[in-house]
C-alpha cells in the first residue's frame, strides 16, 4: 500500500471533546486527513466547517473497574519523515487527574485501558503497564486490559498472549499458569477463556483460574444470551453453561442460539445452510428457513422474544412458537438477514460478490438487492447520539469495472444511505466517521465534512499537485 494509503486508513478519524482553545469545550470537533504523498496532514473543524487549531487533544480515560472516567488524556499528532523519506506519524501525550492536575508530563507515546492505579503506554509498536503514583513500568508488550471479577485484571499481548494477571495496583496475582499451558487467553464475562495450541484445545476458566470445562474450541457467538458459551468436540457441537454444565448438544451441526429453552440449529455451508427452531429437547419447532436468528442487537444478552429468518427468499418474522408472524414480498436469491438497527434489516444472497437489500419494520421492501453487495451501518457514530434509526447512517458498497479472478470487481465505492434508503451521497471512497448532521468522507479527490443532505460543509483537495503524486 502506498504511503498515503497507510495513513489514511491508519487515521481512523474518530470525534475527540478538546479543552482551552477556540472552541468551547464540549463541542464535537472532527479530524479530517488529508495532504500529498508522504505528508499527512489532519484538518480539525468544528460541525459549521470553522477550523480549529488546539495545541492538543483532550479526551477522558475510562476506568475498567468503574467505566467511569478516571484521567484525562492530552495528545499531540507529531508528523515527521522516516528513513525513506515517507511520512512518520508518532503521538506525545501527557496524563491529568480529573481536576486537571499533570500526572505525568508530556511523553512520547498513547495512554489507553486505565485501572485503578495503573495505565497502558503505547509507544509506536511497544507497550507497557505503567502505574501511575510511582511511574513503576512492568509487563513489556501489554496491549490489552481486560476486567475480572474480585479486582483482577488480565493483561494481554499481540494475538491475545496472556501476559498476568493483576490487581488495581498492578501487582502480579500469583496462580494464572501462562507460559505453562495457554498461548491465547480472553475474558468472556465472569470467565476466561483460554487456549493451547500445542494441546488443541481451549479452557474455560473462573476468575480463580480453575478450569471448569475444556473442549477443542470454546467461544460465544454474538447472538448468545447470557452466560451461554458454544463448544465444539470432534464432530459434537453444543453449548455450555459454567455452572450447569453442558445444557444442548448436536452433531455435524452448529449452535448460535441458546437461551434456555429455544436453540437455533444450524446445517450446512454457503447456500446449503439450513437452520431450524427447536426446544431444549431437540424437538423442531420450525424449519424450513436458508437463515434464522435472534430479532436482538448483538451483546445485548437478552432473550428473544421473535426471531428474523428467510424462508423460500421471504424475509419472515418467527415467534417464540414457530408461528410466521409476518413476512416480506418475494426477494430474489435472499438467504440471509441481518439486523442494522431497530427496524432495519439487511438480506443478502449467497452469490460472489453478494447482492443485498433493504427492508423496514415491517419487512417492507426499501432497497432492493442487485446495486449493492453489502449494506451495513456507517462508522463512527456514539450509541448515546442514537435515539432511533433515524440517528444513524448506512454504507452501501458497489463494484465497477472487470471483475478479478475471484469474481470480485476492480473498484468499490460507498452509497451512502439514510433509514429510508435513500441516496444522500454516492461514489464515496471512505467515510471516516458520522456525527450528527455530519459526515467525515473522502469522494474523488476531496476530503471534507459533509452534512446529511449531502451538501458540503467544508472540503479540501487531498493533493496539492496530481502531477507531481
Amino acid at each position: 500500500m502506498n504511503s498515503f494509503g497507510r495513513f489514511f486508513a491508519a487515521a481512523a478519524v474518530f470525534t475527540l471533546l478538546f479543552s482551552p482553545g477556540s472552541a468551547r469545550a464540549g463541542d464535537r470537533l472532527y479530524r479530517i486527513p488529508f495532504g500529498d504523498w508522504g505528508i499527512i496532514e489532519e484538518w480539525i473543524v468544528d460541525r459549521d466547517g470553522n477550523e480549529v487549531s488546539p495545541d492538543y487533544i483532550e479526551t477522558d480515560l475510562v476506568d475498567l473497574a468503574t467505566d467511569e472516567a478516571r484521567y484525562k488524556v492530552r495528545t499531540r499528532r507529531i508528523i515527521s519523515r522516516d528513513e525513506d523519506g515517507y511520512a512518520a506519524l508518532s503521538y506525545s501525550s501527557s496524563l491529568l487527574d480529573l481536576a486537571g492536575n499533570t500526572l505525568i508530563d508530556w511523553k512520547t507515546g498513547e495512554y489507553n485501558f486505565a485501572f485503578g492505579e495503573c495505565i497502558i503506554r503505547r509507544i509506536n509498536y511497544h507497550s507497557v503497564l505503567c502505574h501511575v503514583p510511582t511511574g513503576r513500568e512492568s509487563y513489556e508488550g501489554a496491549l490489552y486490559a481486560e476486567k475480572l471479577d474480585g479486582g483482577k485484571f488480565l493483561l494481554a499481548g499481540f494475538e491475545q498472549t496472556p501476559l498476568g494477571v493483576v490487581n488495581e495496583s498492578g501487582e502480579t496475582l500469583p496462580g494464572f499458569p501462562i507460559s505453562e499451558l495457554y498461548d491465547a487467553a480472553y475474558v468472556r464475562g465472569k470467565y476466561i477463556v483460554a487456549t493451547s495450541y500445542e494441546q488443541g484445545a481451549a479452557y474455560l476458566l473462573d476468575s480463580d483460574f480453575n478450569e471448569l470445562f475444556a473442549a477443542d474450541w470454546i467461544g460465544r457467538p454474538a447472538e448468545m444470551p447470557g452466560d451461554y458459551l458454544s463448544y465444539e468436540r470432534g464432530d459434537e457441537k453444543g453449548v455450555f453453561h459454567p455452572e450447569e454444565g453442558i445444557v444442548f448438544s448436536v452433531s455435524g451441526a452448529s449452535v448460535p442460539y441458546f437461551d434456555g429453552e429455544l436453540a437455533i440449529v444450524r446445517e450446512g455451508y454457503g447456500g446449503d445452510v439450513k437452520a431450524t427452531l427447536v426446544n431444549h429437547e431437540g424437538a423442531e419447532i420450525a424449519g424450513g428457513f436458508s437463515w434464522l436468528a435472534p430479532d436482538t442487537d448483538d451483546f445485548s444478552g437478552g432473550t428473544a422474544g421473535v426471531f428474523i429468518g428467510v424462508a423460500d427468499e421471504r424475509a419472515v418474522f418467527v415467534d417464540r412458537e414457530g408461528n410466521i408472524i409476518a413476512s416480506s414480498e418475494k426477494l430474489p436469491n435472499a438467504r440471509t438477514l441481518n439486523k442494522l438497527y431497530e427496524g432495519l434489516y439487511a438480506y443478502s444472497s449467497e452469490t460472489y460478490p453478494g447482492q443485498s437489500g433493504l427492508l423496514g419494520s415491517d419487512l417492507e421492501l426499501r432497497t432492493p438487492a442487485g446495486l449493492y453487495s453489502d449494506i451495513y451501518t456507517a462508522y463512527g457514530m456514539s450509541r448515546d447520539e442514537i435515539k432511533s434509526a433515524e440517528d444513524i447512517l448506512l454504507q452501501a458498497r458497489r463494484g465497477f469495472g472487470p471483475p478479478d479472478g475471484y469474481g470480485f470487481p476492480a473498484i468499490t465505492r460507498v452509497d451512502i444511505l439514510d433509514h429510508t434508503g435513500r441516496v444522500i451521497v454516492g461514489n464515496v471512497t471512505s467515510v471516516s466517521e458520522v456525527g450528527p448532521d455530519r459526515i467525515v468522507l473522502q469522494r474523488g479527490f476531496d476530503a471534507g465534512l459533509m452534512d446529511w443532505n449531502g451538501n458540503w460543509v467544508v472540503k479540501r483537495r487531498i493533493f496539492s499537485n496530481l502531477l507531481e503524486d
